[in-house]
């Protein structure tokens, strides 16, 4: 599953590799590995206080059903969470085919 995911990345190195400046593109591909790892730890922090906001904490015991009732709710908000990102879309795809240099590199 690990190895699939990453194959997610391959877009986006491609894309930062002719962004940024010659010889800049570990430092960016650092920036990136960051910026998802902050990314991860943020929506886990969040589906955890979603769980505790809406009640949804089981022990373990038996007969603890009602601990499930708001888990619905979670789902339904976890889900749409991961769609917000689409509408920044129009603004963050850049208008050039995947070959092109993006920004033009002159040193003076």
């Amino acid at each position: 599953m690990q190895m699939v995911l990453q194959f997610g990345w391959i877009p986006g190195v491609v894309l930062m590799s002719h962004l940024c400046h010659e010889g800049m593109e570990a430092t960016m591909y650092a920036i990136m590995a960051g910026s998802q790892n902050l990314g991860s730890n943020i929506s886990y922090f969040t589906g955890a206080y979603l769980l505790q906001l809406f009640q949804v904490q089981p022990s373990g015991a038996k007969d603890e059903a009602d601990q499930f009732e708001n888990l619905w709710i979670v789902a339904v908000i976890s889900s749409l969470g991961g769609l917000v990102p689409l509408f920044f879309l129009p603004y963050l795809i850049p208008d050039a085919r995947p070959d092109e240099k993006l920004v033009n590199h002159q040193i003076n």
